[in-house]
């Protein structure tokens, strides 16, 4: 986790680097803040001051969602000390911020509108969680900022184009279900079931197989949503669906 991880913040920092400092500086020394709001990286030559902002948002609490904070803040710890290894940083000053996004749709978007009110955003690490990337993606858009994220798995950030200025780096949606698809396609399954758990409205699971929608487009799988209750024998309810409802049709 922590490799992929840090291999995103070594393409953002290339990028970073050559978009924004006009020479070469090398980073001669490394500093890590032990605030965990702030990482840092400063060169020893002042004569040229630039700073450069990164945003770094992701859910802060909940360990369940695979980029976390608690894991993301190690990985850039990593990153920042192999800049400093590799000299490939070109800006004089880096900067990351974390704010918490748990993983909605408000508290993302804030952290980038008090950022960007403040004057200290250049760029956007996450939302590693969609329902947070949504409405980053969109402002960050407008304001003409990348946006890098090891999440966006849901189909809609591939053809949505007013995420302009978003780099996904993770697995998406449709490369996972693509890879279904080719396995039912080589036995000729036809009809396909999609088991959702209610109390789980905003989970990884219902983002992947919401690329589903486009798959009943096509025509050439059937795809059967099936609705699970806390509680329901998930069990009794593929017997129902498979032996019941749907056999021979």
């Amino acid at each position: 986790m922590h490799i992929h991880l840090f291999r995103t913040v070594l393409i953002f920092a290339f990028i970073l680097g050559n978009g924004c400092s006009q020479r070469n500086i090398s980073v001669a020394t490394y500093r890590s803040n032990q605030d965990r709001k702030r990482l840092s990286v400063t060169s020893s030559f002042n004569s040229a001051n630039w700073t450069n902002y990164v945003l770094v948002i992701c859910p802060e609490e909940d360990i369940s969602i695979p980029f976390n904070c608690k894991r993301i803040r190690p990985a850039l710890d990593l990153a920042i000390r192999r800049f400093h290894e590799l000299d490939l940083l070109d800006p004089t000053h880096l900067v990351f911020h974390f704010a918490d996004s748990k993983c909605n749709d408000q508290h993302g978007a804030l952290a980038a509108f008090e950022y960007i009110i403040k004057g200290q955003l250049h760029c956007f690490l996450g939302p590693s969680c969609d329902y947070s990337l949504s409405p980053v993606g969109l402002y960050a858009s407008s304001w003409k900022l990348p946006v890098i994220t090891s999440g966006g798995i849901s189909h809609e950030f591939r053809t949505d184009p007013r995420y302009a200025t978003l780099t996904r780096m993770g697995t998406t949606s449709k490369s996972v279900i693509d890879f279904i698809l080719l396995q039912m396609r080589l036995f000729h399954w036809k009809r396909l079931a999609n088991i959702y758990d209610v109390s789980y409205q905003n989970s990884h699971c219902k983002l992947v197989l919401s690329y589903f929608k486009e798959v009943k487009k096509k025509g050439d799988i059937y795809v059967h949503p099936v609705f699970a209750n806390p509680g329901d024998n998930v069990e009794e309810i593929m017997k129902r669906s498979v032996g019941t409802e749907y056999s021979g049709k």
